[in-house]
């Protein structure tokens, strides 16, 4: 995945705009699971071997995979937040793929 401080201005102008989007009444965060899905099935080395692609499409996917992990993130913050816990805040665990809650 490339960092997110690397990103050109029209990357983060992109995702500045997705992600202003998952907080309106759109199945933008369903459609980026489903991106991600998709790309990692149909070829799962594509970040290693993305010359298939235009530089462009490169950058855009990347944005569109960043926004993703955005999205798992803030929701299971969100779900964080609303649950009625008595014992001690819950660990995170960072895959390189995903955000996983360890119980």
């Amino acid at each position: 995945m490339t960092d997110l401080d690397s990103f050109s201005e029209y990357q983060n102008n992109f995702l500045s705009l997705i992600i202003s989007d998952l907080d309106g009444p759109t199945c933008t965060s369903s459609l980026l699971d489903v991106i991600k899905s998709i790309i990692n099935t149909l070829k799962p080395d594509w970040y290693i071997d993305h010359q298939m692609l235009s530089e462009r499409l490169f950058q855009d996917l990347v944005v569109c995979l960043a926004a993703c992990n955005y999205s798992k993130i803030k929701y299971l913050s969100q779900k964080c937040r609303h649950e009625e816990s008595n014992s001690e805040p819950p660990e995170y665990k960072l895959d390189s793929s995903k955000l996983e809650l360890i119980t």
